[in-house]
């Protein structure tokens, strides 16, 4: 059975605490063959009565016991709409044939119909099928007091749908073992018994490793990450046909194992536990993979980045002195321009100039500083090769790219 509040069982047996305008304006309001049909009836009180039951089987899908508990602002609307006092109302439904007869009467004009023994299997076969890639309760009585609207079948009482839904979440269950019965070899029940059985050296469960992220961009999260879809690859996982169920249905089952304690699962019978550890292995290979690629793509980034600031730190460092060499150039370049120097007194008169110990040392430090005709960073990020060595090859050697 379902846990419902208060409030959840009063919107699933009656009127909500308050009808929208909107909604006043939509289903409560009379059109012309509501008008004729409405004035056939004998009685003030019967006329507002039994548009009531009309306009609540039109707003809520279902027949209310006592037409009497409906809101102020309905029955005010309905009133002024009819010309009616609103009190009229209490003297409805003394005679409960007449309200019987009211209810068969709008429920051919609106074409609603109860649903049969036949109908309500259709019903649970649709439902099985939501409960197959929904598991929550609340959303699956929501879906289904939606369908029983679509189709026109005036919604059965709360306790009958309540059983609706907690048999179709009993035999999702089964079916979903029986979906996945072809993946449960022994080789893969002892991978999966083993997910629950503490390691020594670690003390923890392999479990609890696979469902860890990692907290940084780093060569070692890369690694640690790769070392776990080199697991899930050993044991074939990746090769594993798991379209029977739904990925709604999928992500659901892993989440309750990433949720729930190694005690809780052991607790678990098989049928229920070893659908929910494969579908953790599952999702977990292809979040690992996610989580792998795009660690990856942040430490690539961070070494681009790295070397676009060294690279600008270097041009930074080297501004004065490149200005100092340029003066050095200047100075040079004049003396070797100056006519008035003749070629045996050009380099005596640079040295006198600029010593030679000091002008190889000029040129030593201008080989430092030329940068490449094309200025770009790539010859700072190798400097990390060794950096970028410690995961590359092993990345692209766990993939197969397209």
């Amino acid at each position: 059975m379902l846990y419902l509040t208060d409030n959840e069982r009063q919107k699933l047996q009656g009127f909500p605490e308050q009808i929208p305008q909107a909604d006043l304006t939509a289903f409560f309001t009379l059109s012309p063959t509501d008008m004729v049909l409405v004035r056939k009836q004998r009685g003030a009180h019967n006329r507002l009565g039994f548009s009531l039951q009309l306009c609540s089987l039109r707003y809520l899908g279902l027949a209310l016991n006592d037409i009497r508990t409906a809101p102020d602002a309905a029955v005010d609307y309905l009133s002024k709409q009819l010309d009616l006092d609103p009190k009229c109302l209490e003297l409805y439904g003394e005679r409960m044939q007449t309200q019987s007869d009211h209810l068969q009467e709008i429920q051919r004009y609106l074409g609603f119909r109860t649903a049969s023994q036949s109908g309500l299997h259709t019903l649970a076969r649709w439902l099985l099928d939501r409960a197959l890639e929904h598991d929550k309760p609340s959303l699956l009585l929501q879906l289904l007091c939606e369908k029983l609207y679509k189709d026109k079948l005036i919604r059965p009482g709360i306790t009958r749908l309540e059983k609706l839904v907690a048999t179709a979440r009993a035999k999702a269950q089964t079916e979903i073992y029986q979906r996945l019965a072809p993946l449960l070899t022994p080789a893969n029940k002892t991978l999966l018994d083993g997910l629950l059985d503490s390691q020594q050296a670690t003390h923890r469960t392999q479990l609890t490793w696979l469902g860890k992220g990692v907290t940084s961009n780093t060569a070692s999260a890369i690694l640690a990450c790769l070392e776990k879809l080199t697991f899930l690859c050993k044991y074939q996982v990746d090769t594993w046909d798991i379209t029977a169920l739904t990925p709604n249905r999928l992500k659901f089952l892993a989440q309750i194992a990433k949720r729930s304690t190694n005690q809780a699962l052991l607790r678990m019978p098989e049928k229920r536990r070893y659908p929910i550890l494969l579908a953790f292995l599952h999702q977990s290979l292809i979040d690992i993979t996610d989580e792998t690629i795009e660690i990856y793509d942040r430490c690539l980034w961070d070494c681009y980045n790295g070397a676009k600031n060294d690279l600008e730190t270097f041009k930074k460092e080297v501004f004065k002195s490149a200005n100092e060499k340029v003066s050095v150039l200047k100075e040079v370049g004049r003396l070797v321009l100056d006519p008035a120097i003749h070629d045996q007194e050009l380099r005596r008169s640079i040295f006198a100039y600029l010593p030679q110990e000091r002008l190889q040392l000029v040129v030593d430090e201008c080989a430092k500083i030329i940068r490449p005709a094309n200025d770009k960073y790539f010859d700072f990020l190798a400097s990390r090769y060794s950096y970028l060595r410690q995961f590359v090859p092993k990345f692209l050697s766990s993939f197969e790219f397209q």
